[in-house]
């Protein structure tokens, strides 16, 4: 068993019974430590291991002409990644993964690890949850960005915000921005003006809804 690695803070691997703990971790895990802007996976190379963020943030990511980047998505400590392509058969990474905090990720062998997950249902059934609430989180993103102006993509997102998983919401206004595509300085300045008018408060990067009628009010004329 690998005792260097610890799962007990993942989401899919909370609550198992032990014998099916043990038998994840007699796999091959990989462990790998990354700093802010090192180049986690590339695009096309094979999709074998299944990432697990033990700490830190891993964002996808592309570097466009003018030398500025653009974030597509961002992926959470304690949050395991990409599901969604292994059970669809992808057999290469089609994007680029950056860390953009320091980061403590695993490596769990895929081929290795599904027929254990085929044979537990209380692990599957974390699986099946997990992947519902980041189709949730990415739904509300979509929402979002559907809205033309970006105070009515500010205020869909804080009055719908509650529904998210507390780790999901963006830490800094810079997440926030590339969350919801719109420029940080436009960000900062539509902030700026809800705080002014007793709409929201802001204390370092976390927003307190504290009119959320206001809020709603702005979508309601849309």
């Amino acid at each position: 068993m690998n005792g260097q690695i610890d799962l007990s803070s993942i989401i899919i691997f909370k609550d198992l019974n032990s014998s099916t703990l043990d038998k994840i971790l007699e796999l091959p895990i990989g462990k790998v430590n990354y700093n802010p802007g090192d180049l986690v996976i590339s695009e096309g190379e094979l999709l074998e291991d299944l990432l697990v963020i033990k700490s830190g943030l891993l964002k996808q990511a592309k570097l466009l002409e003018d030398g500025s980047e653009k974030v597509v998505a961002y992926y959470y400590e304690n949050e395991v990644y990409p599901l969604h392509l292994f059970y669809a058969d992808i057999n290469k990474w089609p994007y680029d993964i950056y860390a953009e905090w320091e980061s403590e990720i695993y490596l769990i062998p895929w081929k290795k690890l599904r027929p254990i997950i085929d044979n537990d249902v209380e692990l599957l059934n974390n699986i099946i949850k997990f992947t519902a609430h980041c189709t949730c989180h990415t739904k509300m993103i979509l929402n979002a960005t559907r809205y033309k102006k970006i105070q009515e993509r500010i205020a869909y997102w804080l009055v719908n915000m509650k529904y998210i998983d507390s780790f999901k919401i963006p830490a800094t206004q810079k997440m926030l921005s590339d969350t919801i595509r719109v420029t940080r300085p436009s960000l900062n300045q539509e902030l700026k003006k809800l705080e002014s008018l007793g709409v929201i408060e802001i204390d370092i990067n976390e927003i307190r809804v504290i009119d959320e009628e206001y809020l709603e009010d702005i979508l309601e004329d849309v």
